[in-house]
């Protein structure tokens, strides 16, 4: 699943049957792992829940105990998805492969297997989109990324 596919998928509280907010954003940490997601609570304002307080699932995030929210106050964070998204990922031949649009999730981990890249408007509609898996990008420095030889798949 896409990251950014979570933006807005409902907060189900499963003891009461209750939607009790949405999704705003996801905290990644630097080993590509959830480390916390904030919640729009619509009444009581931002909030967030760590990875060990919750499942997710393509429909909802779900979640048996109300006291596991905390207060959010909303700050700078060091999400290594505000990091990444954007970087030129290359081949081994110099060859630019395109952007990192997004990164996909493996659910009941809750961690990244590998991101998706775009090489433009038209590109992505004559071709599809490209996914990559995680261990064939080493990330050389702060804004590009090389891949090993490896297979790459169309979304």
């Amino acid at each position: 699943m896409r990251l950014n596919s979570l933006k807005n998928l409902p907060v189900f509280y499963q003891p009461n049957a209750e939607i009790v907010g949405k999704i705003d954003h996801v905290v990644l940490g630097d080993d590509f792992q959830i480390i916390y997601i904030v919640l729009d609570t619509d009444a009581q304002g931002w909030k967030m829940i760590a990875r060990e307080d919750f499942q997710l699932t393509a429909e909802s995030l779900i979640i048996n105990d109300l006291g596991k929210v905390k207060s959010y106050l909303y700050g700078e964070e060091f999400s290594v998805y505000d990091k990444k998204i954007g970087d030129t990922v290359f081949d081994q031949n110099g060859k630019e492969l395109g952007r990192v649009s997004d990164f996909l999730l493996t659910l009941n981990s809750k961690r990244v297997w590998g991101v998706e890249i775009s090489a433009g408007l038209i590109a992505d509609f004559i071709s599809g989109r490209v996914k990559i898996p995680l261990e064939e990008i080493s990330w050389l420095n702060t804004f590009s990324g090389l891949t090993a030889p490896g297979k790459k798949e169309e979304l």
